[in-house]
């Protein structure tokens, strides 16, 4: 209730909540007016409202790029997924950095996918629900953490990718000293 926005939008955001996220950032005098930093607004913003929405306070956030996630997954050697129905999304957005779509489709079973097959199984939006998409993206992160062995680990480079995916497309605000514990949390 402090900030603008909250009078603007008439305490309600009535739009998708992942435009939250933009909309701090190309109005950032609406959101989180304490913080000066244009870059945290979007997080400042997601936290409060998800927090007051939730009730709950959001101390923290991690933000993972999604060519961090498929990254991840391919330093890791991909991941067995056992995809419980099929998807499909004939309007995927095309991964060659342009702003076309394809179309995917994932049939059901057991499958090796790499990092790019397990980010567009995760991601698919259409003619399915958010129920579905939550379900695949923790099936695939549940997947690949159980997949994780300490041997494939400690092949020569994987630890450097891994270090190097973190660096480049993660972003937090947790203090390095409350990292272990984290850890130790996973």
């Amino acid at each position: 209730r402090e900030w603008p926005a909250y009078e603007r939008y008439g305490g309600i955001y009535s739009y998708p909540i992942n435009t939250l996220f933009s909309s701090a950032r190309i109005n950032p005098s609406l959101w989180a007016p304490k913080i000066d930093n244009i870059k945290v607004k979007g997080y400042a913003a997601l936290a409060g409202v998800l927090g007051n929405l939730y009730g709950l306070d959001i101390d923290y956030y991690v933000s993972v790029d999604l060519k961090g996630f498929r990254n991840a997954i391919d330093a890791l050697g991909g991941a067995m997924i056992d995809v419980q129905t099929p998807v499909y999304d004939y309007h995927y957005p095309a991964d060659d950095g342009l702003y076309g779509h394809m179309k995917i489709y994932v049939p059901p079973g057991v499958q090796f996918m790499d990092g790019r097959h397990a980010l567009a199984y995760a991601r698919a939006r259409k003619l399915t629900s958010d129920f579905d998409r939550a379900d695949r993206q923790q099936r695939v992160v549940t997947s690949v953490r159980e997949q994780v062995d300490l041997s494939r680990l400690l092949t020569p480079g994987v630890i450097e990718d891994l270090l190097q995916t973190v660096k480049k497309y993660v972003r937090t605000d947790i203090p390095v000293a409350k990292i272990p514990k984290l850890i130790s949390l996973a």
